[in-house]
């Protein structure tokens, strides 16, 4: 993985658009719509570090059993554990985290060269959300290796970390502004927060044009998931991260059901329509990562290349065995597992998606 040294989050007038030079919404404020700001640096490190591993089965994964000759494993044996995009934080250099710190202060810098005020309220979501999550990222890349980030988290969210404008802001800070400012629930699904708990990390940034169909898409793949709705009986227990962005479903049971009714896929909905208790009881702390923050295993040379191990365990990895066995030889023995459970999941659940009504397993840690 290589990354540009040249970092320079860009303001740029988009050109041949249909637009009057300003314009004015009801709230008085005038903005340029034709002002737009590019996150190709930001989008180019996703890219390259960020595992797409697809949607949600609906399937838990079973316990993970220790290799033969030992009793321990360094895989994560949560049942949710298939579910969420990857980051391969373990193949950050110091150089490229030094990348990912210069966009973040590129991105701080902004609203210095530039009133936020001058750009459309997409452009200034988008700005917010993606400043947000780089933070995050820095701020785990640094603190990589870790497993659960429970405690790691809640530190965050008290640090202010952030110096926008002259102001000192945390992560928190700015999930409270977004909120506030745009209660739409599906701002939501733009707070990334490092574990498999949480809505994704997508593998390119929020723009301004498309952020709101990129939070709708991220909607519907975690409201799918089990890590985000689960069903027991009549009761519908959902993440504990809808507690987290509580103030955008004022009448929370009301509201959210409304929500999950309107993203959720056609047989989830025919299980929502009923339900009249709902409890944020779902969590996984784990991190979202490959190597379930584990650094060290026996014989493990740590070689693979990032771009090479995307590529390979793209869409469906199992249609070239040979090139996804010569990017796992590098990597430690429950990374190997980990990424052929992924891609044993991806197949079986593509096989079996026409005409098959999905029935959702018992939680293997419960059996």
């Amino acid at each position: 993985m290589r990354f540009s040294p040249a970092i320079a989050v860009s303001i740029f007038l988009a050109i041949g658009l249909a637009f009057p030079a300003c314009a004015e919404p009801e709230n008085g404020i005038t903005y340029d719509p034709n002002l737009i700001i590019s996150y190709d640096d930001w989008t180019a490190v996703l890219k390259e570090t960020v595992w797409d591993t697809g949607p949600s089965s609906r399937t838990y994964a079973p316990r993970v059993r220790p290799t033969i000759g030992t009793r321990l494993s360094s895989a994560s044996q949560s049942p949710t554990r298939l579910e969420a995009n990857k980051v391969l934080f373990h193949s950050l250099s110091d150089g490229e985290k030094d990348v990912v710190s210069a966009i973040r202060r590129s991105l701080e810098r902004l609203p210095d060269e530039m009133p936020l005020e001058n750009l459309s309220p997409s452009e200034q979501l988008a700005y917010w959300l993606n400043l947000r999550n780089v933070a995050v990222f820095e701020a785990l890349a640094e603190e990589w290796p870790l497993s659960n980030l429970r405690k790691w988290a809640a530190n965050l969210d008290d640090s202010k970390i952030l110096d926008v404008a002259g102001r000192a802001m945390s992560i928190r800070d700015i999930e409270l502004l977004v909120m506030d400012q745009w209660p739409n629930p599906l701002v939501a699904y733009g707070f990334y927060l490092g574990n498999i708990g949480s809505p994704n990390l997508m593998t390119e940034a929020f723009n301004g044009d498309d952020v709101w169909p990129q939070l709708q898409a991220n909607a519907k793949e975690f409201i799918s998931s089990l890590r985000g709705v689960q069903f027991a009986g009549p009761v519908v227990k959902v993440s504990t991260f809808y507690e987290r962005v509580a103030p955008l479903f004022p009448d929370f049971e009301v509201d959210l059901k409304a929500h999950l009714l309107e993203f959720a896929k056609p047989s989830m909905q025919a299980r929502l329509y009923p339900a009249t208790e709902f409890k944020a009881v779902v969590e996984d702390w784990g991190i979202a990562d490959l190597y379930n923050g584990k650094i060290y295993s026996a014989g493990a040379s740590n070689a693979t290349n990032p771009a090479a191990f995307i590529l390979a365990m793209g869409k469906n990895p199992l249609a070239n065995k040979a090139r996804v066995d010569a990017v796992l030889r590098g990597l430690p023995a429950h990374a190997q597992v980990f990424a052929k459970e992924i891609a044993m999941r991806n197949y079986l659940r593509d096989r079996n998606r026409e005409g098959i009504i999905s029935i959702e397993e018992v939680d293997p840690e419960k059996d």
